[in-house]
């Protein structure tokens, strides 16, 4: 009998489930991220965006069974607007340090990465960034 009643109720769990999730609200939600973040996160045209995190918020509206529309904000401002309300979260691999936490929530971390030193291949005049900062040069890198 026990199994019966594990069957009846997984039944009728599964034959609610839909009805609960077409009952809630199905307003777009907004997300925020910087259009020209390139790749691998979020590149292309800023009307039909591809990458990582397009993916990644394309899977999330899947979930939720809710739209979510892109909107652009600068990567330096992106935590300043969802702050404000002008979009419900970020998806733009910000990064989880002291300061942010203090201004944000934060998922699991989606994307895991190390910091690296690029250069020409016929370049070798460093191999660290102490040896760029010992010889003068400029390292290009986004804020933060």
């Amino acid at each position: 009998m026990d199994k019966l009643w594990r069957t009846f109720l997984l039944a009728t769990l599964c034959y609610c489930l839909p009805v609960s999730l077409n009952a809630q609200d199905k307003k777009s939600l907004v997300c925020g991220a910087d259009l020209e973040g390139g790749i691998p996160y979020l590149f292309g045209d800023k009307d039909d965006p591809v990458g990582f995190e397009v993916d990644l918020m394309n899977a999330l509206a899947k979930m939720l069974g809710r739209p979510i529309k892109l909107e652009h904000a600068d990567f330096e401002s992106l935590i300043a607007t969802v702050d404000r309300g002008d979009v419900d979260f970020a998806l733009n691999g910000l990064e989880i340090s002291p300061q942010n936490l203090r201004q944000a929530r934060f998922t699991r971390p989606y994307y895991i990465y190390q910091l690296q030193l690029i250069a020409r291949i016929d370049d070798d005049r460093f191999t660290t960034l102490e040896d760029c900062q010992a010889q003068g040069l400029t390292v290009g890198t986004l804020g933060g």
